[in-house]
C-alpha cells in the first residue's frame, strides 16, 4: 500500500474549515453517520482524507460526485457482479489500452449501490491518470449514471510496483445536470471547459488509498487478486471459466527465449548445407542450452515468489487480499528441452583472457553475419531463425564482454536509420551533394530506409534517392508544396566516427528551428557529413540552444566522436566547454562550433 501524506489529510479545524462549519459540528456529524471514521496517523493523530472530505463537501452543496466508500455500510446480502470484461480503452492521443473492468450492483441501506473496480492489466496503461477516456468506455456497461456508483482502481504488485488500491472520487463544479444518454452524460461531465478531473495543481487529489478488502466489504463478497506478471486478459479468461486459482508460468531466467532460440539452431544446423554455418549453429545451441542450464541451477536455489504473499518475507496484513485468481510458477525445462541439455552434458567454456577469444569472435562473426542474411530486410527473410541467431550472437557478446572490456566498448552497430525534416542551410547543403542513384543497387538500404519512412510520407512518388560524400543511400522526400515541415531525409546514420582523420578547419554545425536536428560535419573542402552519433546514448534526438535531454545527447556525441577519432580518453574531452557551445548556440538558430578551438581543449592522442 502506499504510505500517507500528511498533505493529503485534514485535521478536524480543516474539514470545519472546508465544511463551513465549527469543529464541533464535524464531530457531530462524524457520530450521524455523515463523515466517515477518520484515519490515525500517530499516537493522538485522527485526520480526514482530502478525497472524503471533497465528496461530502460536494454533495452537501448538491453537486453531483461520486461515492466514498468510507461513508458506506456493507450490504445486507452480497451484490450481484453485473459485468466483467477487459475492454480496449482509446485514450486521447490515440493509443488503446486494455482495462479489466468489474461491476457489481445491487441493494445496499443506502438504496440501490454500484461498485467498480478498475484494474491496470500487464502491459496496460495507468487507469487513474487516464480516468476520463475509462469512464467514458465503461459508462454503457454500468446500470446507473457513472457519478453515482462508487470506483476502485486497483494495481496488483509486480516486480516495479506494490499494489495499490483507490477509491476514486471526483465531482463537478458546474451547478448545471447533464443529460442525455450514459455516454453523453459522460461526456458532458468531463467536457474540457471546467468538466472535467480535478488537476493536482487546483485542487486535492480525488483518490484515496483503499485496499482490497475495503472493496470486499461494500460487494459483501471475496474479490480475487491477480499477481503482477499474470494479470492478462488469458488469465483473467481462465480464472473466469474455472472459477480456481491458475497457474501462470513466470519466466524470470529468460528460459522460453533461449529454448526455442536453441531448438530452431539445431534444426537450423541439421538443414545447413554451409559447413561453417553447420559448426556456428552447433557451438549456438551448446550455448544456449548450457545457459539454460545454468539459470536453472539458480532459479532453483532461490526462495520462489509465486506473487500471492508480499515481496521481502513481509507479513501480509489485513490490507493483502485473500483471494487469488493466479499464482506465478517456475518456468519448465520439457522433454524436448531435456534432449537438448543432454546432448551438451559439457560446459560451453569462454576463456578468461581475451587473447583466447579468437575462435568465439570468429563464432560471433558468423552468427551476426547469418542473422543479417535473414532479418526482416534481406532477400530470403526467416523471421524465426533470425530471432533465434540474434539471441545466441547478443548473449555470446555479453559474455565476451564481461571478460574483454575494449570490446564490450567497441562492440555496437555501424549505424541506426533515422530521418529529420528538412528546415535549414546545414540540412540543404548535405542534401544537395546527393548523387542521384537507383536505390535498389543498396536493397538493404533501400527497405530499411523506405520502412523509416513508410509512415512519416503520403506520396512515395516524392522520393528521391541519392548517395552522400561516403557513398551512404539516402532518401529525400520533396513533401507537399501546401503543407509546412513536410519535407524529410532519412540515412542509416554512422555511430563510428570517420574512418579518416577528421581535418583542421572542420566545424560541427546543425540547423535549428524545431524538432529533433541532424548535426554535421563540415568539412574545408566542402564536404557535409553526419556527426557521428554515441551508440552508448539512449536517448534519441538532438538539440541545442537551450539545456535539455536534446542538447546533452548532442554534447555526448561530439564527445564520443572526438574522443574516439583522436585517441583521447572521454574524461580528458572539455565536456564544460562543449557544454557552454551547445547549449548557448546563436539563440537556438545555428550550431556552428570550431573543430580547431574543441582540439586546443583536450590533449593529443
Amino acid at each position: 500500500m502506499t504510505q500517507p501524506e500528511r498533505r493529503d489529510f485534514l485535521s478536524t479545524e480543516e474539514v470545519a474549515t472546508e465544511l463551513g462549519v465549527s469543529p464541533m459540528r464535524v464531530r457531530q456529524l462524524l457520530t450521524e453517520g455523515e463523515l466517515p471514521q477518520p484515519t490515525k496517523l500517530g499516537a493522538r493523530a485522527y485526520m480526514w482524507h482530502r478525497a472524503d472530505i471533497a465528496a461530502v463537501k460536494a454533495r452537501r452543496a448538491g453537486e453531483p460526485s461520486s461515492q466514498a466508500s468510507g461513508l458506506l455500510a456493507a450490504p445486507p446480502q452480497r451484490l450481484r457482479r453485473v459485468a466483467e470484461d477487459v475492454v480496449d480503452v482509446h485514450l486521447h492521443w490515440g493509443e488503446q489500452w486494455p482495462v479489466h473492468v468489474r461491476v457489481w450492483a445491487g441493494a445496499a441501506p443506502e438504496g440501490q449501490r454500484t461498485v467498480v473496480l478498475l484494474g491496470q492489466v500487464r502491459y496496460g496503461a495507468g487507469v487513474s491518470a487516464h480516468l476520463e477516456d475509462i469512464v467514458r468506455t465503461v459508462a454503457p456497461m454500468l446500470p446507473v449514471d457513472p457519478r453515482e456508483a462508487v470506483w476502485f482502481s486497483y494495481r496488483p504488485d509486480d516486480e516495479l510496483h506494490t499494489q495499490s488500491v483507490y477509491n476514486l472520487i471526483w465531482h463537478v463544479t458546474s451547478d448545471d445536470e447533464p443529460t442525455g444518454t450514459a455516454g453523453a452524460r459522460v461526456r458532458h461531465f468531463f467536457r474540457r471547459t471546467g468538466r472535467r478531473l480535478a488537476r493536482r495543481d487546483e485542487a486535492p487529489r480525488f483518490q484515496r488509498p483503499a485496499s482490497l478488502p475495503e472493496v470486499e466489504r461494500i460487494v459483501g463478497s471475496p474479490i480475487e487478486a491477480y499477481p503482477g506478471p499474470a494479470y492478462t486478459p488469458a488469465t483473467i479468461e481462465a480464472w473466469r471459466r474455472t472459477g480456481r486459482t491458475v497457474p501462470v508460468t513466470h519466466d524470470e531466467i529468460d528460459h522460453e527465449s533461449l529454448t526455442g532460440a536453441a531448438h530452431t539452431l539445431a534444426a537450423a544446423q541439421a538443414a545447413a548445407r554451409d559447413p561453417q554455418r553447420a559448426a556456428a549453429a552447433g557451438a549456438a545451441v551448446h550455448l544456449l542450452v548450457d545457459d539454460v542450464r545454468e539459470r536453472h541451477v539458480w532459479i532453483n536455489q532461490q526462495p520462489w515468489y509465486d506473487g500471492t504473499k508480499p515481496r521481502f518475507d513481509r507479513e501480509p496484513g489485513p490490507q493483502w487480499p485473500t483471494t487469488w485468481a493466479a499464482r506465478l510458477t517456475k518456468p519448465r525445462i520439457t522433454d524436448d528441452d531435456q534432449r537438448l541439455l543432454d546432448a551438451h552434458p559439457e560446459p560451453f567454456t569462454i576463456p578468461r583472457e581475451p587473447a583466447e577469444h579468437g575462435p568465439l569472435h570468429e563464432l560471433l562473426d558468423t552468427l551476426r553475419r547469418w542473422s543479417h542474411d535473414v532479418d526482416a530486410y534481406s532477400d530470403q527473410p526467416d523471421e524465426e531463425l533470425h530471432a533465434a541467431l540474434d539471441r545466441a550472437a547478443r548473449l555470446l557478446a555479453f559474455y565476451l564482454g564481461v571478460y574483454d572490456k575494449a570490446f564490450q566498448k567497441n562492440d555496437h552497430p555501424d549505424s541506426t536509420a533515422s530521418y529529420y525534416e528538412v528546415v535549414g542551410q546545414w540540412d540543404r547543403a548535405y542534401l544537395a551533394q546527393l548523387a542521384d542513384t537507383d536505390p535498389t543497387k543498396q536493397p538493404r538500404s533501400h527497405r530499411v530506409l523506405a520502412e523509416t519512412l513508410r509512415r512519416q510520407i503520403a506520396d512515395p512518388a516524392l522520393l528521391r534517392w541519392g548517395t552522400d560524400p561516403a557513398g551512404r543511400l539516402v532518401a529525400h522526400y520533396l513533401g507537399d508544396q501546401d503543407q509546412d515541415w513536410s519535407e524529410l531525409y532519412a540515412v542509416e546514420w554512422p555511430l563510428r566516427p570517420p574512418a579518416e582523420p577528421i581535418p583542421a578547419g572542420t566545424r560541427i554545425v546543425a540547423d535549428g528551428e524545431r524538432g529533433d536536428r541532424p548535426a554535421y560535419l563540415a568539412y574545408p573542402d566542402g564536404r557535409v557529413e553526419p556527426l557521428p552519433g554515441d551508440p552508448r546514448d539512449t536517448l534519441t534526438g538532438w538539440n541545442f540552444g537551450y539545456s535539455g535531454g536534446g542538447p546533452g545527447s548532442l554534447e555526448n556525441a561530439i564527445i564520443s566522436a572526438f574522443a574516439r577519432a583522436d585517441g583521447v580518453e572521454r574524461d580528458a574531452m572539455p565536456r564544460a566547454w562543449i557544454n557552454d557551445q551547445v547549449e548557448y548556440a546563436t539563440n537556438g538558430e545555428t550550431l556552428d562550433i570550431a573543430v580547431d578551438e574543441l582540439r586546443r581543449r583536450y590533449p593529443a592522442g
